[in-house]
């Protein structure tokens, strides 16, 4: 089995222009090649408000780097019977960011998974959805 190198404190994720780097991407493909994912997916970066908004029809394959505490609203354009849509959540280099689930988010037990609080942590979650409510699948903390 290869070793996945960890992502340095140093390491640039995402570009000025808000796109993956391209280590961050190999990074990210590992990680999807280690569980039996598929290699080569788009990364696409969700805009950072306070409120943060993923159209999971037009980005299924998500990445938000948090430089702050932010709120996700409830999904849009979510169609029964979606492939599994993949949020990777990276703190920013200070971390201890915290972001918040709009209700049709559902979680096991009913509680939403705590992050990662250290800089340059990366967590990623996997939802399916019914076309109404987003379910978490399963997640990974501190990807390293």
């Amino acid at each position: 089995m290869t070793t996945i190198q960890p992502i340095t404190q140093t390491q640039q994720l995402v570009e000025q222009n808000a796109t993956v780097t391209v280590e961050f991407k190999r990074y990210l493909d590992q990680l999807l090649e280690r569980v039996g994912g598929t290699k080569g997916g788009s990364y696409v970066g969700l805009t950072e408000d306070a409120i943060v908004i993923w159209d999971v029809d037009k980005k299924p394959t998500a990445y938000l780097l948090l430089t702050g505490n932010r709120s996700m609203a409830d999904p849009v354009n979510m169609v029964p019977g979606m492939p599994i849509l993949r949020l990777t959540i990276v703190q920013d280099g200070v971390g201890g960011h915290t972001l918040s689930w709009g209700p049709s988010y559902k979680f096991p037990s009913g509680l939403a998974p705590s992050l990662s609080a250290g800089g340059n942590a990366v967590d990623e979650l996997w939802f399916s959805t019914d076309g109404t409510n987003m379910k978490l699948i399963t997640g990974a903390k501190d990807l390293r």
